[in-house]
């Protein structure tokens, strides 16, 4: 009998193990970027939202992937563990797409696959465009648009709109209270939420959005402040005709980032396919899973 629980506890544990996969931080482009590699097989690149967040809010959801995909999932500068004592100089799209290009060489991945998710999905497009030889497909799930002050304003106005009368009078007491001007962790992380909340079909799932903040986020979040001038008047849809891989484009139906700016990325995009996903908002990998992993899966199938 004994025999038999530790056994079963070794597989439990081994199984939590690999579920957690192997996390390392790599010294590239004069700073360090974290990493968690989870899985085996086919090289697949995961890309962030924000900018200012990380790889977490993924987890446990990607790990379905990770019997036939080696996830990589990057910690961009400043986010999450990588380092944040960067310089504006040091803090430009450009220098985000060199280090997914720079953790593909550090790793020696050869050609991967990529899925950027929300922001992200403007760095993946940019990926694509500048390394088209190290690129075999591309994913890009609920993506911000090309044109950066086009999304903001358009999504903004979405998601103010579906504040209920209590999400609104939180929002406002939380960004009013002393904890808050005090940086506490948790009143950002509980702002984070109220925000996305909106951006869920089915606002109960908001419990499985798993939003973990490194203890210097405050001072990273200055850090990416440094972006915000080049943000607001990128304009990128005129390179999208230089993407030349495979792409899916996956969108909710609910999400608070229009239809219409999907849909202009797929026609820019020559090998692209979009695909909407009902009764999903921004994270439809936690509402609706098995329609998202099982078209990513089609997808990256061999062909």
């Amino acid at each position: 009998m004994k025999c038999l629980v530790c056994s079963i506890l070794l597989v439990t544990l081994s199984h939590m193990a690999f579920a957690q996969g192997e996390e390392r931080l790599l010294k590239i482009n004069g700073t360090e970027i974290n990493v968690r590699i989870i899985g085996k097989g086919s090289p697949l690149l995961v890309v962030h939202g924000g900018p200012g967040l990380n790889h977490s809010y993924f987890l446990p959801h990607f790990n379905k992937l990770s019997s036939k995909h080696r996830l990589i999932f990057i910690d961009q500068r400043a986010c999450g563990k990588s380092a944040g004592s960067l310089d504006s100089t040091q803090m430009s799209l450009d220098w985000f797409v060199k280090d997914m290009e720079a953790v593909r060489i550090e790793l020696k991945l050869g050609k991967v696959s990529v899925l950027a998710h929300s922001w992200g999905g403007l760095l993946g497009m940019l990926y694509a465009s500048k390394y088209p030889e190290s690129i075999r497909s591309l994913i890009l799930s609920n993506s911000v648009s090309p044109k950066v002050g086009e999304y903001d304003r358009q999504t903004n106005q979405i998601v103010n709109s579906r504040y209920s009368k209590e999400d609104s009078i939180l929002r406002s007491e939380t960004l009013q209270s002393k904890s808050f001007r005090d940086g506490d962790l948790e009143v950002y992380k509980l702002l984070f939420k109220i925000s996305f909340k909106q951006s869920f079909f089915n606002k109960r799932y908001i419990d499985s959005l798993n939003l973990l903040l490194p203890s210097d986020f405050i001072q990273k979040r200055k850090t990416l402040f440094f972006m915000t001038k080049e943000l607001s008047n990128y304009d990128f849809y005129f390179d999208l005709r230089k993407i030349n891989c495979p792409t899916l484009i996956i969108h909710g139906d609910y999400d608070a980032i229009p239809i219409e700016l999907a849909q202009n990325i797929n026609k820019s995009i020559r090998k692209s396919t979009l695909v909407v996903i009902k009764n999903a908002g921004h994270f439809p990998f936690i509402e609706e899973k098995s329609a998202f992993f099982n078209r990513v899966e089609n997808f990256l199938a061999p062909k």
